[in-house]
């Protein structure tokens, strides 16, 4: 999956104005308050806290943990445009609105544009393959309930065609809430360096001029 929603421009849009506000920072140990500084107590807010094998983020988008590594900020990216929803999502330990795959939920139009692509893989080309298309579109309801979608794509025949191993095929995506805390923890891993060099700058300028 190349393009992941909400977008990156979506999501610094969202925190543009936040201010990340460092209230424990003891090794492992660590509390980062970060909020809009015109609307700081609900508005797109989040707190990250880590401790030992453990990160948790929670906040206006939901709350997801996560557990591998002693450091937890090492697990992830700095850099929101950097993510990997596939990976990650294999170490959530809980996360709100979970879906039966976690960090995923079935959408009926994936899995419809999905099945179409996979005509190909039948060698269904031309009018032939049109024909497929328009009944799929008028015959099947393509609602969110994937086992009352999947009967009728198993009940589907057109001029002798028919799916088999429709299983195979997915028709999930990644929770857009999901996406948004991810991005989040990696933007706010790279404020947190990016505020731990600059006072690193700051205290060695001054001892150089002390």
């Amino acid at each position: 999956m190349s393009e992941y929603k909400p977008s990156l421009e979506e999501f610094l849009k969202d925190v543009e104005t936040h201010t990340v506000e460092v209230l424990l920072d003891q090794g492992f140990y660590r509390h980062l308050r970060c909020r809009r500084a015109e609307n700081p107590i609900w508005l797109h807010w989040f707190d990250i806290v880590t401790a030992p094998d453990l990160l948790l983020i929670r906040g206006d988008m939901g709350s997801v943990s996560f557990s591998r590594i002693e450091d937890m900020f090492k697990f992830f990216s700095s850099d929101p445009a950097k993510i990997n929803p596939h990976y990650w999502a294999e170490k959530i330990q809980a996360l709100a609105r979970q879906s039966s795959s976690g960090a995923m939920v079935w959408d009926g139009d994936v899995f419809k544009q999905a099945l179409v692509d996979s005509l190909q893989d039948y060698g269904v080309v031309g009018e032939h393959r049109k024909e497929i298309e328009d009944k799929l579109e008028s015959e099947i309801e393509w609602r969110d309930d994937e086992s009352y979608v999947r009967r009728q794509v198993d009940q589907f025949e057109h001029d002798g065609f028919c799916f088999v191993d429709t299983h195979e095929i997915s028709g999930e995506v990644y929770l857009s809430c999901y996406i948004w805390l991810i991005r989040a923890i990696c933007w706010s891993i790279g404020q947190y360096e990016q505020r731990k060099k600059s006072s690193a700058a700051a205290a060695a300028a001054e001892v150089v001029h002390g």
